[in-house]
């Protein structure tokens, strides 16, 4: 791992309203040398379904997301992304990543209320 930030602090400083779900000991994490961040994962039937963005700066976002298609690919699982943004989702689908979309709207904001 080649990270600064633990996990709770990435979730405080970048994540969005179901990033919490990445300290759920369920889930499994994702992440690449050089980019302080992560994303969540449960993989399940031959998924690896995302709840929420990347969980890291704006600018890695793209280069997370990539590698983890990347991960997904070499370990034989299709990637769906959920309660995502309205830019992760559409950066998702003109890549043929899967989406599901959950809600219009979040309340919860753990970069406001941690």
């Amino acid at each position: 791992m080649d990270r600064v930030l633990s996990d709770i602090e990435l979730v405080r400083r970048y994540g969005g309203p179901v990033s919490h779900a990445a300290l759920d000991p369920s889930c499994q994490l994702f992440s690449v040398p050089g980019i302080d961040g992560l994303i969540s994962f449960l993989p399940t039937h031959g998924s690896a379904v995302v709840l929420g963005d990347p969980i890291c700066a704006p600018i890695h976002k793209a280069t997370l997301t990539d590698a983890f298609a990347t991960h997904c690919a070499d370990h034989n699982r299709y990637n769906v992304y959920a309660a995502v943004t309205t830019d992760m989702h559409n950066y998702a689908r003109e890549r043929g990543y899967g989406t599901m979309e959950f809600a219009s709207l979040l309340m919860a904001n753990p970069q406001c209320d941690p």
